[in-house]
């Protein structure tokens, strides 16, 4: 078995003031926590772990991990103190 985790890349725009151009559109990327709390795959249903961790088998882990926003090891987020309002599903076909 594998530990893998899902996060999610978000993109904001801001203006910053350049001597030269004038105002400058930037781009600013954060990670945020992800909102995925199941994977079924071949009619297995492995559950978020109170850490923000899967733990799947290492095939799956393989998969998952070269696909965005997947990554093995712990998540660097701490456990959410406050249930989830929404659900995201995510079907893995290897």
């Amino acid at each position: 078995m594998a530990t893998i985790h899902n996060v999610q890349l978000k993109a904001s725009y801001e203006y910053r003031i350049d001597p030269k151009r004038g105002a400058v559109r930037e781009r600013q990327e954060s990670i945020i926590r992800s909102d995925t709390d199941r994977i079924v795959h071949n009619g297995e249903t492995y559950e978020i772990d109170e850490d923000g961790n899967f733990n799947v088998p290492d095939d799956l882990a393989q998969f998952l991990t070269s696909q965005p926003d997947w990554h093995e090891g712990e998540n660097p987020f701490p456990p959410a103190e406050e249930p989830k309002s929404k659900t995201k599903r995510t079907s893995a076909r290897a």
